[in-house]
């Protein structure tokens, strides 16, 4: 049976009214308090509205989309992505008052009008087990880190590795493979536009790691 903010929804729907500038909106309309039951609710309904701000930061929505177009577009079919790292890439090709949060990020890949790849957010349990813990790396092993990284760019090898610092307030070692070479177009000095993810991980700072990573490169990239 459905309840009066069910009801709400497809009303709007049905009277045409998709358009509102935030979440918060949709709920201050219909007199319903944002909380987790009425969350869920807005969740089944919620890629048949437009929502327009895009995220809390504000900014051009059109211009965010874009970005997040294209950064999809780099990756294979079906593929995992780490949603903080794509905030953190998408928001280096935003102007100031564009940047984007993960909230928008988790919207786009739950609409499949949007996401037509079939993205997913990455929910590997190792990614994130590793997150929680502190792990800690010394300046000498980031500076082999850093040596691969740029040995991979030199060899035009569809791979890099660096160093991620995680919420706990450790570092892992995070390495993307990707199923074809890095494009000769740069943005930037130091980025490549690159596409077809398949393998994005992470590993403890250690050197056993580093050699997990090199063949888990080479094994990638024959």
């Amino acid at each position: 049976m459905q309840n009066e903010f069910e009801k709400f929804l497809e009303n709007q729907i049905e009277k045409g009214n998709k358009k509102f500038r935030t979440r918060g909106e949709i709920f201050k309309k219909a007199g319903v308090k944002p909380h987790g039951g009425n969350q869920n609710i807005l969740k089944k309904y919620i890629n048949k509205f437009q929502i327009t701000s895009g995220s809390r930061l504000g900014g051009n929505i059109d211009l965010k989309n874009k970005a997040i177009k294209i950064y999809f577009n780099k990756f294979t079919k079906n593929s995992s992505i780490n949603v903080t790292k794509a905030v953190e890439e998408i928001n280096n090709n935003l102007p100031l008052n564009s940047k984007i949060g993960t909230t928008i990020i988790i919207d786009r890949l739950n609409d499949p009008n949007f996401n037509t790849n079939k993205l997913k957010p990455q929910s590997l349990s190792k990614h994130f087990s590793l997150l929680k813990k502190i792990y800690k790396s010394s300046k000498e092993f980031e500076e082999k880190v850093e040596k691969l990284n740029k040995e991979l760019k030199e060899k035009r090898v569809g791979s890099y590795v660096y160093i991620e610092n995680t919420p706990a307030g450790g570092k892992t070692v995070r390495v993307h493979v990707y199923g074809s070479k890095l494009s000769e177009y740069k943005k930037k000095e130091s980025t490549y536009i690159i596409a077809g993810t398949q393998i994005s991980t992470s590993f403890p700072p250690n050197e056993d790691s580093l050699e997990k990573i090199k063949k888990l490169i080479r094994e990638n990239n024959n």
